[in-house]
């Protein structure tokens, strides 16, 4: 489909991403949609999300840091991230929670528009 999510640090991955840290690799990862304005335009972009991963694996606490271009695929990667599923790590039966970073890159190639 041609947009993928990677995760910080920034290092080439999978099509959809690649963990976040080496404890924490999402358990689900949505489909991710490009936006038809963005696809109407023939841009590509990148967003990074912060993130907080609760104790039934689900993101929260999200913020976008930041986008390029601006204004244009925020929603898109914020929905994404939203979906995202983890089975959360854990020291001794405890949760560890942390804020983690997720980079949602959108590319052309393969779309149609």
């Amino acid at each position: 489909m041609g947009t993928r999510g990677q995760s910080e640090p920034a290092a080439e991955g999978p099509w959809r991403g690649e963990p976040v840290a080496a404890e924490l690799e999402p358990a689900y990862r949505p489909r991710l949609v490009y936006p038809e304005r963005a696809l109407r335009l023939r841009r590509e972009g990148r967003v990074v999300v912060e993130f907080r991963v609760a104790q039934d694996g689900a993101t929260q606490d999200l913020r976008v840091l930041e986008a390029e271009p601006a204004g244009l695929f925020e929603g898109a990667a914020m929905r994404y991230v939203a979906a995202l599923r983890y089975t959360p790590s854990d020291v001794a039966g405890h949760p560890v929670q942390g804020r983690h970073r997720y980079i949602v890159r959108f590319e052309l190639r393969g779309q149609h528009g």
